[in-house]
């Protein structure tokens, strides 16, 4: 490796003349990298913006569909008794009295150590079917593996009756009558086993001690649609009567509400802060002023706008502020809560219906503002994007071209201090060379 000695023969600081030199050809590559650190900046506000935007379209989006507004809240006066309540459901109240739970059949066989056939055959016969089951050997723990792996709809468990025996208990695998089941041999004769539990099904009796006393029953223990969109699930048989209640969540609904203003707020108080100007002192007590990254922006302002008009504008001649959605003086809106609980109360229909247009607007407002291919901010982002790549490869193309002109000042500077040496050592040759010239004039006579 070369070692430089930079100024040994001309006595020249060239370090320093070359790092003078090049911080003034790094001039245009400063400039450049300001510019992409501005670029850089602004594009990260606008991508938080259209972040914001999105957020407002997903919420709006889930307040448009036909049952967005389909909450409800449900009562039951006893905890064996379970009530939920669908988009479909609506408000009402009823009594029933639970008068058996569905159960799931089951039996067990005698005392063995080994299935009585080899190889087992088991034909488990429901109402409905009958699925015979081959297992492998008379091994008990082949015919419960067979068993299992079946479509029999049975379980089958090994259990230790003692004295080296054990007994096979069946128990079918989803509750009520029409999955109990008789076990037969391979001869269509009944396998001999001990009724465990008899598979039955759930009931329920409406207008108990009425002329309209009703009673359903239901294979499992949940009973569908006993109300319009409700579902009954019982746990235990009731001696009295059980009183299950629907009634629309007024404060679920309004909770939707005030969660599509927050998003709306969220655009609002970003862009509001972005485009805030503010006033500072500097260190020699001088006051500037520095306007925030979006506050020329006419795109911004434009997004402000369409935001604001679906928000706010009236819905078939009726103010947002008579359902408790209005615009404050800082440009933010506001949600009165109890306004919306009476408004919806007073005019259930009418309420949800100027909430899901007001929620259609923002969507479709926000949509053409941040669609991934065609909305407005999203296009701007793209473009910014490109200004700033190209910005980058510029500052790289620079740091090539400063290293290559840097390499070539050093290089120039070390030919200096080699043709300065040679220079030296040809001056302190010809001085030495004079010095011993003769000097006949002085000679004596």
């Amino acid at each position: 490796m070369a070692i430089a000695l930079p100024g040994l023969a001309s006595g020249l600081d060239s370090a320093a003349i070359i790092a003078a030199t090049m911080d003034v050809e790094r001039l245009p590559k400063l400039s450049l990298e300001t510019k992409a650190a501005s670029a850089s900046n602004y594009v990260s506000v606008l991508k938080t913006l259209n972040g914001k935007v999105s957020d407002l379209l997903t919420a709006a989006q889930a307040q448009t569909k036909p049952d967005a507004f389909s909450l409800f809240t449900t009562t039951s006066s006893s905890p064996s008794v379970k009530v939920t309540a669908g988009s479909a459901a609506a408000a009402g109240e009823l009594d029933i009295t639970v008068t058996s739970v569905a159960a799931r059949h089951s039996a067990v066989a005698a005392p063995m150590t080994a299935w009585g056939q080899n190889p087992p055959v088991l034909t488990f016969a429901t109402a409905a079917e009958e699925v015979t089951v081959t297992a492998d050997s008379d091994s008990l723990d082949d015919v419960v593996k067979a068993v299992n792996a079946s479509d029999a709809g049975v379980t089958a468990t090994k259990v230790s009756a003692g004295n080296g025996e054990f007994r096979l208990q069946f128990t079918a695998k989803e509750t009520g009558a029409e999955n109990a089941f008789e076990l037969k041999d391979s001869s269509g004769a009944a396998v001999p086993t001990t009724l465990i539990r008899q598979g039955s099904d759930a009931s329920i009796t409406l207008f108990a001690g009425t002329d309209a006393e009703q009673n359903i029953t239901s294979s499992a223990n949940t009973f569908k649609d006993v109300m319009a969109g409700v579902d009954i699930t019982v746990s235990a048989v009731s001696a009295e009567p059980v009183s299950i209640a629907v009634s629309r969540d007024a404060d679920a609904v309004a909770s939707q509400a005030s969660k599509l203003v927050d998003r709306v707020n969220d655009v609002f108080g970003y862009i509001k802060l972005k485009t805030s100007v503010s006033q500072t002192t500097d260190a020699t007590g001088k006051s500037t002023v520095k306007a925030g990254d979006l506050t020329s922006d006419s795109l911004t302002r434009t997004v402000t706008q369409q935001v604001l008009t679906a928000a706010m504008d009236p819905v078939n001649g009726m103010s947002p502020s008579t359902i408790g959605i209005s615009l404050t003086r800082d440009g933010l809106l506001a949600f009165d809560q109890a306004k919306f609980t009476a408004a919806l109360a007073n005019d259930p229909k009418g309420t949800e219906e100027m909430l899901a247009a007001i929620a259609g607007r923002l969507a479709d407002a926000s949509t053409s503002i941040s669609d991934k291919y065609d909305g407005s901010l999203s296009q701007k982002i793209n473009g910014q994007d490109t200004v700033l790549r190209n910005l980058n490869d510029q500052i790289a193309n620079w740091d090539t071209r400063l290293a290559k002109r840097e390499e070539s000042l050093a290089l120039l500077y070390a030919r200096l201090e080699v043709s300065m040496s040679r220079l030296n050592s040809m001056m302190t040759g010809l001085a030495s060379s004079l010095d011993n010239l003769p000097t006949w004039g002085n000679e004596k006579k």
